[in-house]
């Protein structure tokens, strides 16, 4: 899937989750369920592996729940040259 449809899909999921209003009582953070995402895509290569590309996915996603949560954030992979 290319970045941008990635991204588009992310903003709908989130949405709908913000939109069902599913209270989620037992959380700290917020009385609602939300959604937190870490994005990444890569054209596959040498040297370049799956564990990579969820590497870098996870990598945005604690740097979302660091800024606060309920976003998602994409961070490109970098594949060898």
């Amino acid at each position: 899937t290319p970045a941008s449809e990635a991204l588009d899909i992310a903003e709908a999921l989130r949405t709908s989750i913000n939109q069902a209003g599913i209270e989620h009582g037992g959380s700290p953070v917020e009385p609602f369920v939300t959604l937190s995402i870490g994005l990444s895509t890569a054209v596959p290569s040498p040297g370049s592996t799956a564990e990579d590309l969820i590497r870098t996915a996870d990598k945005a996603l604690y740097s979302v729940k660091r800024d606060g949560r309920n976003q998602f954030r994409f961070e490109p992979m970098y594949t060898p040259a």
